[in-house]
């Protein structure tokens, strides 16, 4: 072979880069490359990290720490402080759901951040405030910050409440309920002390002033009763501990017994619970559904075995007409036990009617339809909406028994009441008069042309076996 021929070939040779010749020539701007889309992507990790930090730990209405930031943040600074430093406060606007029906849920979110500006300007270093749901605050403080500074549920000057009166008017005075725990021993669960600070104010709901209510040792001892009727509550239940008593129902014009309420009670180890011992907590943690419809099934066995009984009304509480397919599962427990739907009366309180009007009532009408009546309870024991009693499925109007007494002897009480049952008249409503105690209610109530009265006057509450003799006779 010539020598160019020779020199051709190794130039051609020298010429064709090699796989390794190219990594070596990229190997910078493929390290850069993968440089940069690493720290794009740690990027992009890092602030959908802080977003979901900001989901998770702040509120987005207010700001505040959610209850889980709060908790974790009360435990580093009651862990760094002696006893006895720290409180904690539990607080809420009172009767806010009527804020948000009356004056409409935009302006309750301005309440709140009114509300939430206000805590904020007593805040200093070491203070931690949450807004765990709705209108509920905790605030964790120093004890003696309590005094000096936190004035919201003891007044009603100041910059706040003139702010809330250009919200609302002058004519809604805004309160707050207010409970307080002292961390007295900062080993004790944070998530105790919490449960403290709201019983306290929970029960501090039903004294007259708005002032801040202390965790008590008496408010210990309810806690312990509290906690031992929620751990047995399911046992109970399935146990059959819960008995229904049957208090009649009067025609106050014929004297007729023309119906009954079934009202629940505890009997356990041979003694009774009252209701207003383990109702608000049911209603509270969600297990009065489960009694609901088991006072249902009862009643509705008692109307099986006595065709000839009245017709049984049963109350239901604003949590089950709040579950989805309630009415289809009244239904069903009606027709199990054979009975026709008419001889059942649901009783709504005042108070559920207005809070889950939009939710419940095509579930209430469907009951309607079928032949069942429904009754509100507790008439004018609330802020009752006439706008929207027009439009509600209601069949009786039961007025309840604190209106009934405080309009005896006062003419425009009297007045008052005559209007309701006139009103209810022209709605084609039947009026129920709740708690008649004496003769004189009863008159009174019956020159008043209301329909039906219940109460001591007429009979108590009677156990199955007594309430059959009544019927029998």
């Amino acid at each position: 072979m010539s020598d160019s021929v020779l020199r051709h070939s190794d130039a051609t040779t020298s010429v064709a880069p090699t796989l390794w010749d190219l990594m070596k020539e990229h190997t910078a701007s493929l390290l850069a490359t993968v440089v940069l889309t690493a720290f794009a992507v740690i990027g992009s990790i890092y602030h959908q990290r802080r977003k979901l930090a900001l989901i998770v730990n702040r509120d987005g209405l207010t700001g505040f720490y959610t209850q889980h930031k709060f908790t974790s943040e009360a435990k580093r600074l009651i862990a760094k402080s002696p006893n006895g430093y720290y409180v904690i406060l539990a607080m809420d606007i009172d009767n806010f759901k009527y804020i948000n029906e009356f004056f409409g849920y935009e302006n309750g979110s301005k309440v709140l951040c009114t509300v939430g500006e206000s805590i904020k300007g007593f805040c200093e270093k070491g203070t931690a405030v949450a807004r765990p749901s709705a209108d509920n605050f905790l605030i964790l403080t120093r004890k003696d910050m309590i005094d000096g500074k936190f004035q919201l549920a003891k007044d009603h000057s100041g910059d706040i409440f003139a702010a809330l009166k250009n919200l609302l008017g002058d004519m809604y005075n805004i309160t707050f309920s207010v409970g307080l725990y002292e961390v007295s021993d900062k080993n004790l669960d944070l998530n105790f002390m919490i449960d403290c600070a709201n019983m306290a104010r929970y029960l501090g709901k039903g004294t007259a002033d708005t002032t801040i209510h202390k965790f008590s040792p008496e408010m210990d001892t309810l806690r312990i009763s509290n906690n031992d009727i929620v751990a047995n509550m399911a046992k109970a239940l399935d146990d059959q501990e819960f008995i229904l008593l049957y208090q009649p129902k009067i025609n106050l014009s014929t004297g007729e017994l023309v119906g009954a309420e079934a009202l629940v009670r505890w009997m356990r180890h041979g003694k009774m619970i009252p209701p207003d011992k383990f109702i608000p907590l049911f209603e509270r943690n969600g297990f009065i559904k489960h009694l609901d419809y088991y006072v249902l099934d009862k009643a509705c066995a008692f109307v099986a075995t006595h065709p000839d009984a009245p017709k049984i009304s049963v109350n239901l509480s604003g949590v089950t007409i709040m579950q989805s397919g309630f009415d289809r599962r009244i239904l069903n427990i009606i027709d199990q036990h054979g009975i026709a739907h008419s001889q059942i009366d649901l009783e709504i309180t005042e108070t559920a009617f207005v809070e889950q009007f939009e939710e419940s009532l095509g579930r209430i009408q469907n009951l309607r339809s079928k032949g069942i009546t429904i009754s509100m309870d507790d008439f004018g024991a609330g802020i009752s909406s006439l706008s929207r009693l027009k439009n509600m499925p209601i069949d009786i109007l039961k007025i309840d028994r604190a209106f009934i007494v405080d309009s005896i002897g006062n003419p425009r009480g009297g007045h008052i009441i005559k209007c309701v049952v006139q009103m209810a008249q022209k709605l084609n409503m039947e009026t129920v008069a709740e708690g008649i105690e004496t003769r004189a209610q009863e008159e009174f109530l019956h020159n008043l042309c209301c329909d039906v009265g219940q109460g001591y006057y007429f009979n108590r509450p009677l156990p199955e076996n007594e309430f059959i003799k009544l019927l029998n006779q």
